[in-house]
This record gives structure tokens, C-alpha cells and sequence, in this order.
């Protein structure tokens, strides 16, 4: 197990970023009506990138990938993981990004369903308090992250763990 891993993980919205810096606490960026368009990825950007660029450097940021099926917004939303994305590989800080079915299975051990269950399993198997599901994906993208630096806390039931092997030649470095 390697116990140095810093993973940060990051559920990208235009409405309600959730993230999970690399100390395991929990963060809900929400950018409020008054942003629209550029001015609104510019400042999920900045409030991402406070929370990610705090020491230690993650050794890993794990982002949830687009869900291809909602149409709504596509382009901004596409516009906000580009410049996530950009700024990591610009800062030599390795990234990989996670199917949202995938992150799911490594959840609950089904790739389906929506994300209440992905809250649950949250709450149950990692002791997650709160109520925001933007917040418990955040956190089972850095779980998910740490699975692949072989440094996760806690015992996953092996269907959970097979979507590790999904993703991990993925990981995108400068």
C-alpha cells in the first residue's frame, strides 16, 4: 500500500462542482446565477484550482467524464473540463478521467443507476456525513484513485475493484 498517495477528485458541473482535496475533505463549489458562459468556467476554475493547488501537489487528480447522454449545456460544461484538464497538464499534475458508469461499479458494484446509490455507498462504506451526491462522487473519484495507486483505506468487495482496470493505463501526464 502506498500510504504517500495524494488524490484529489473532482466532479465537474457548471451548477454544483463537487471536490475531494487530498487531506479526504469534501468541497461544493457552487458558482450562484449571476456567472453565465466563460465568466462561470473561469470561476469554477479558480475555486477548483485553490482546493488543488494546495500543498501537498496531488500525485493524481481523478475526474468523473462527461455524461454524453445529457444534451443540456454541453458545450460550456465541455469548455470547463478542457480548462480543468489544460491547467493540470500545464502544471505537470497527472490526471485521469473516469466513465461515470465506471465510477459507479467502484462504488456500489453496479454500473447502472443513478447517483443516489453512489451517495449511499458512500455514506455506508466510507463514513461520509453529509447529503450532496456532487460531493460523494467527488469522493469516490479520489477512492478511485487511490485504488489505482494501490493506497485505498478501506476493503472493497472485488466486483467493486474489477473497475479499476478500466482506467489504469489512462492516466494522462506532461
Amino acid at each position: 500500500m502506498n500510504a504517500l498517495a495524494n488524490v484529489v477528485g473532482l466532479d465537474l458541473s457548471l451548477k454544483s462542482t463537487g471536490v475531494a482535496d487530498v487531506y479526504g475533505g469534501a468541497h461544493r463549489i457552487v458558482p450562484g446565477d449571476e456567472r453565465g458562459g466563460i465568466a462561470r468556467v473561469a470561476w469554477v476554475l479558480d475555486q477548483v484550482w485553490t482546493i488543488v493547488d494546495r500543498s501537498p501537489t496531488p500525485d493524481l487528480v481523478v475526474i468523473e467524464g462527461y455524461a454524453y447522454a445529457a444534451p443540456a449545456r454541453r458545450e460550456v460544461l465541455g469548455e470547463l473540463g478542457g480548462v480543468i484538464r489544460w491547467t493540470l497538464y500545464t502544471n505537470d499534475i497527472p490526471y485521469v478521467v473516469v466513465a461515470p458508469s465506471t465510477l459507479k461499479k467502484y462504488a456500489t458494484g453496479r454500473g447502472g443507476g443513478g447517483k443516489a446509490g453512489v451517495l449511499v455507498a458512500a455514506r455506508e462504506r466510507l463514513g461520509y456525513t453529509g447529503l450532496s451526491d456532487d460531493e460523494a462522487d467527488a469522493i469516490w473519484l479520489r477512492m478511485y484513485g487511490l485504488g489505482l495507486l494501490d493506497a485505498c483505506p478501506v476493503a472493497l468487495p472485488a466486483i467493486n475493484r474489477t473497475a479499476l482496470d478500466t482506467c489504469a493505463e489512462q492516466i494522462i501526464r506532461r
